[in-house]
């Protein structure tokens, strides 16, 4: 049930129709790979898209024969700053098994229609193999 506006105001993000939304990648024992797109995610017409959640994770399985820069990366596409990389998990060039790098953001912008999120990974390694997990969690609303 909507709320009563004084004053013919426009109603907050909260009320216009919004609808929750989520969505994620997890691979197991994945070996070197260049980057790759995993998951994404396109604001649809008439709708904004407010990012509340995201998650990336990266873990080393099994140790590789010459360790490479392992990353997942979290990046947003808009009208005004083109694509950008808003955060990354990595295993810089180690090949300790067990290693792994976690971030975790309740972050809180808004993406506007046509606009994107997605999530890649990449694996320089030679050998070896990572498990990842990438997730957001997302409200969109009427425009």
């Amino acid at each position: 049930m909507g709320r009563i506006l004084s004053g013919g105001g426009r109603p907050a993000w909260y009320d216009r129709n919004p609808e929750s939304e989520s969505d994620y990648w997890v691979g197991l024992d994945i070996g070197p790979h260049v980057l790759t797109d995993r998951i994404a995610y396109t604001v649809p017409s008439g709708k904004r898209a407010m990012i509340e959640l995201l998650q990336l994770t990266v873990h080393r399985r099994a140790a590789a024969t010459t360790a490479g820069y392992v990353r997942a990366i979290a990046s947003t596409y808009t009208q005004i700053q083109g694509t950008r990389e808003i955060v990354h998990a990595s295993i810089f060039y180690s090949n300790t098994v067990d290693i792994r790098d976690d971030k975790c953001f309740g972050l809180g912008f808004v993406l506007k229609t046509g606009e994107m999120i997605s999530f890649r990974t990449g694996d320089g390694s030679t050998g070896g193999t990572c498990d990842w997990v990438l997730t957001y969690k997302l409200t969109k609303y009427d425009a």
